[in-house]
């Protein structure tokens, strides 16, 4: 006799994704007394599943303060990442740590998982001195147009550049200057310089199409305005040294092609120089409008 036989059945623990072959067997004895089988398969789909429990779960941090929790966001996917940055109080030495809890609660079962890890942090005293950026040195020379600043009156070199050409009309210096300051020539005194340009004109030089040579040059140039102001700079002197080199070597064009290995080393440093006149850089000098704050 013929018919159909329906039954139902779960299964859980499965590996979401996996493929997976469910194989049903029907076993028969017959009228004659002889035992039969049938074998059925099919692929097991994760694709539309009939039914979905905790499929969406909320996560929350308490910030390292069991009190005070913020809600991150909710995850449907196995693997999500959830960022957010956290102002602790200004650091005293030698430093201080935070437990910090992280929770998810499933939208459907309500179950909750913690995670925790401890946060610590290592208060160093600042090195000396404060940096700022080359916005501030490139307007703040004997030119102008923002009042002076006597660190320039430190800077002093082989002899006066050319300077009269870049920068807003209302700051051109009309001479080549005395020898001291954004007038003296930017050379680093390794012999090649071919066109004494000086330090006024190449900050005020846009780097065109990108340039990395005046890119890494008006970097170069407010981290040595930063370190004759007195800041520390012994935590990039190897990349001011570097760049120093790059700067000299492409001299006489002023100009690095932007793919090729240098002019990609070029870019580089002068991200880390950036960074560093920017008060950013790690184990640096703070900017020196920084309050003193620490971010984890």
């Amino acid at each position: 006799a013929a018919g159909t036989f329906t039954c139902s059945y779960q299964k859980t623990g499965l590996a979401s994704g996996a493929t997976l072959t469910n194989t049903a067997t029907a076993a028969v004895t017959w009228n004659s007394g002889d035992p039969d089988s049938k074998n059925g398969t099919a692929q097991v789909e994760f694709t539309t599943p009939t039914t979905e429990t905790d499929e969406m779960v909320t996560v929350t941090d308490d910030k390292g303060d069991a009190g005070n929790p913020v809600q991150l966001g909710t995850a449907t996917r196995q693997m999500q990442m959830f960022t957010y940055t956290n102002n602790v109080p200004a650091c005293v030495p030698p430093g201080d740590s935070r437990l910090n809890t992280a929770k998810l609660v499933t939208n459907d079962s309500a179950t909750e998982e913690t995670d925790q890890h401890s946060l610590s942090w290592i208060c160093r005293d600042a090195p000396p001195g404060c940096t700022l950026t080359q916005g501030y040195w490139k307007t703040h020379s004997e030119f102008g147009p923002a009042p002076y600043d006597g660190a320039w009156g430190d800077v002093t070199g082989t002899g006066a550049g050319s300077c009269g050409t870049p920068g807003p009309p209302s700051i051109r210096p009309d001479s080549d200057g005395a020898g001291t300051g954004a007038s003296v020539a930017f050379d680093f005194g390794f012999g090649t310089a071919t066109t004494r340009v000086c330090y006024f004109d190449v900050f005020w030089t846009p780097p065109k199409g990108g340039n990395p040579w005046y890119k890494l040059a008006h970097q170069y140039i407010a981290a040595q305005m930063n370190k004759v102001n007195g800041a520390d700079a012994s935590m990039v002197q190897a990349f001011l040294d570097e760049a120093a080199a790059l700067l000299d070597q492409y001299d006489s064009a002023k100009k690095i092609n932007k793919r090729s290995v240098d002019g990609i080393r070029a870019n580089e440093l002068a991200g880390y120089l950036a960074s560093y006149n920017e008060g950013t850089f790690p184990d640096g000098p703070p900017h020196c409008e920084d309050d003193g704050s620490a971010q984890f």
